[in-house]
């Protein structure tokens, strides 16, 4: 069976898919509090980071290594930011429109549904890491955090 990167069709349709999803978020008059979280950064930036993680963390080359270093630490990177669950489901919801209109995936159901599931627990996960865990703690691997969430 393919790996989601390439049946998104690698590093193209990732691409695509932080195109997609930061053309959304930019463009949200709805919700203008959460255009504000990302102010530090130009909109092609923010594609740039997203679509270098989502390659790496998908299957492909390790893009975001190369610009960012050995550790993602997704908690850590966004911790300057004021991320609570509200923004977390502000930030799935774009990414579900994105992923929905992705033509890669426009007649892949599951793969969409994989990718949806991975990004409402990541965006939460970072929500609740940054809200409950020690500075030390942060960038401890997920499986650590499950089981002392689960204790």
């Amino acid at each position: 069976m393919p790996s989601i990167f390439e049946r998104i069709g690698g590093e193209k349709g990732f691409r695509g898919l932080s195109e997609m999803f930061y053309n959304f978020v930019f463009d949200d008059r709805e919700a203008t509090w959460f255009l504000n979280i990302f102010s530090s950064s130009t909109r092609a930036e923010a594609i740039e980071n997203q679509y270098l993680f989502f390659v790496q963390t998908f299957g492909g080359p390790d893009l975001y290594k190369q610009k960012k270093g050995k550790y993602t630490r997704l908690v850590g990177r966004h911790a300057n930011y004021n991320i609570g669950p509200q923004a977390a489901d502000r930030w799935v919801y774009h990414m579900k429109r994105a992923l929905d209109q992705n033509e890669h995936l426009a007649s892949d159901a599951e793969t969409r549904e994989k990718l949806h599931n991975y990004f409402l627990y990541m965006a939460h996960y970072i929500v609740i890491a940054g809200e409950y865990m020690r500075p030390d703690q942060v960038s401890m691997p997920m499986l650590s955090l499950l089981h002392l969430l689960s204790t």
